[in-house]
């Protein structure tokens, strides 16, 4: 079997076993657990880009994760104020994907900022990762759009909202088989 097709075969049952868990609360902690995987493969392969892709995109989903299961912005409406609510709650992520879709961007001339490796480059992959967050924050303007449609001016879809998860989902599962092809790519070149 092709190492491509198992690539792909991973990505499709993670999406599919994050499907199934649903909630955000199980998923984003699973998907974290993945990214620190990851990073402990760069570190031990010794594969400085890696172990960089890794910690950035573990910093950015960890702090995401903390914002919300904290309570640093509660999910819950006060007064029933959902559109203040919503704006919050989607405006927050729509920044946090923005920023990491700048870190993404320069994810080469920062990771030069913080080590003197001289292994750090640019990588096939990397013009991947910015892509996925440019996705993320599509979906959180949508949703910030629908929000206002909904609440302020009494639109009925919900389809943003409705997949919210899902839209999440997909390039989450994107990004674990990319890190996957990094690693995988990462063994071939040192023991070829």
């Amino acid at each position: 079997m092709k190492t491509s097709f198992l690539i792909v075969l991973s990505v499709v049952a993670i999406l599919a076993f994050f499907i199934q868990l649903k909630t955000p609360f199980v998923v984003t902690p699973l998907y974290i657990l993945l990214l620190c995987f990851a990073l402990f493969a760069g570190q031990v392969l010794k594969d400085i880009n890696i172990f960089h892709t890794s910690l950035f995109l573990l910093t950015i989903n960890s702090l995401n994760y903390i914002i919300f299961i904290s309570g640093l912005i509660d999910l819950t409406a006060i007064d029933n104020d959902y559109l203040s609510q919503g704006t919050y709650v989607f405006g927050v992520q729509l920044i946090v994907n923005f920023v990491a879709f700048c870190v993404f961007i320069f994810r080469v001339q920062l990771s030069r900022l913080i080590s003197s490796s001289n292994n750090i480059k640019l990588t096939y992959f990397d013009a991947l990762y910015h892509w996925y967050f440019l996705f993320l924050m599509l979906v959180c303007f949508l949703a910030l759009i629908e929000n206002y449609l909904r609440i302020a001016l009494d639109f009925t879809s919900t389809f943003v909202y409705d997949t919210f998860e899902l839209l999440h989902y997909l390039p989450w599962s994107l990004t674990c088989g990319t890190l996957l092809a990094m690693i995988i790519y990462s063994i071939k070149e040192k023991s070829g």
